[in-house]
């Protein structure tokens, strides 16, 4: 699953704007103790940020910092994509770290403190700390915002993903979401977006296909709030339809994957090629002219390359539905209409499918024909790299 935060907005305005309006008055009022280690924040430097921290905290220091310094010493330590297990296992240390040592100096955590946590340990995937803090958001009576209950739902979200977590993650988020209900909060479309995910889990395509259309019904796309959160949301929201798309495929019809693909196309976001990977696999498993103007509409109306991936899809299945011959036909489609070479894997699979079909004067003339570009003619210590075969020489 892509790792998408659910609560970008609120904080990085906090970050990106208040911090900026506010940092200057803060470090005049500020003991000079804790000069360094706002200056080290304002740079956005987690490095020397932690370090400076656990120098204040060495020498007893930490009640220098007031409520809001401290939050800030929080947020800075946030999830990131790119980290690896042992980046997240630090990440978890240090938020804990500064959040109990906030507690410890006689700081209530306030209600953005609780949506970073809950936001952070949602993202690293772990559903645990996600209940523990929920459990004492509710002990202190703070009423939780969307963006904590969207934290939350993602951490369901992930266990019902991993196997052995799928039927507790499906309590959780049915607990969670009629909390959520008789909040009164109202769901954005993030919310919308994990909600689709879950029923797609449980096999309910009707449900998340519905959810969809009405979230991005065209009075709803006309409000200019939904517009923007359309914007905040885009990666939430490509791959939330990528894997309805994916489910309609995967269940033979095609023709509700293409209404959730044209449902997409009325949002008005730039399709991702993860969204032409899916809809050319499933249909070339069925309808392979339909396949083929899937590519033609990623090339001529989004501008959008193919790759050796999408053209794999439509070979690989002619050949195993036995259609050599269509898909011999089609290198010659990917090179005449499409200009793309052939990759060497997709030349072996089509020789080793007549080979075992028989056709050997077929294969020999195909030999033949490609044996310039790559050697079909060795035994089974074939090459099976995609490099692309360069059709100038």
């Amino acid at each position: 699953m892509e790792i998408v935060s659910t609560l970008n907005v609120p904080t990085q305005k906090f970050f990106n704007k208040d911090w900026k309006d506010i940092s200057n008055s803060l470090r005049q009022v500020a003991p000079k103790e804790v000069l360094p280690l706002l200056q080290s924040i304002y740079q956005n430097d987690t490095k020397e940020t932690w370090r400076l921290y656990l120098e204040l905290y060495n020498k007893k220091q930490l009640h220098l910092l007031s409520p809001l310094q401290h939050s800030r010493v929080l947020k800075i330590f946030s999830f990131e994509k790119s980290f690896d297990e042992k980046q997240r296992y630090t990440l978890e240390n240090q938020v804990f770290f500064i959040f109990n040592k906030m507690k410890s100096t006689g700081i209530e955590p306030d209600v953005n403190d609780f949506t970073h946590m809950l936001n952070t340990f949602s993202l690293i995937g772990n559903p645990k700390v996600c209940d523990n803090l929920w459990e004492e958001i509710i002990k202190r009576k703070i009423q939780p915002t969307t963006y904590m209950y969207n934290s939350y739902i993602t951490s369901c979200w992930r266990m019902i993903k991993s196997r052995k977590g799928k039927e507790e993650g499906f309590r959780r988020a049915q607990r969670v979401l009629i909390s959520l209900r008789n909040s009164g909060r109202k769901p954005n479309v993030i919310t919308n977006c994990l909600l689709a995910r879950l029923f797609l889990a449980s096999n309910d395509l009707g449900s998340a296909q519905g959810l969809l259309e009405e979230t991005f019904s065209q009075k709803n796309l006309s409000k200019e709030l939904t517009k923007q959160e359309i914007l905040r949301s885009e990666s939430m929201i490509i791959h939330t339809f990528n894997y309805l798309m994916n489910a309609h495929g995967n269940a033979g019809d095609l023709s509700m994957m293409d209404r959730c693909f044209r449902l997409f196309i009325e949002i008005k976001l730039p399709p991702h090629i993860y969204l032409f990977n899916t809809l050319v696999r499933n249909s070339s498993r069925i309808d392979m002219d339909k396949a083929k103007s899937y590519v033609e509409q990623m090339i001529h109306e989004f501008n959008l390359n193919p790759t050796h991936q999408i053209f794999s899809y439509i070979l690989f299945n002619l050949c195993e539905k036995g259609l050599t011959k269509k898909a011999v036909e089609f290198l010659n489609v990917m090179k005449v209409e499409f200009k793309f070479p052939p990759s060497e894997l997709m030349l072996v699979k089509i020789y080793k499918s007549m080979l075992r079909k028989k056709r050997y004067v077929e294969a020999k003339e195909f030999a033949v024909q490609w044996n310039d570009k790559v050697n079909l003619s060795r035994d089974d210590s074939l090459p099976v790299r995609q490099h692309v075969v360069d059709f100038s020489s």
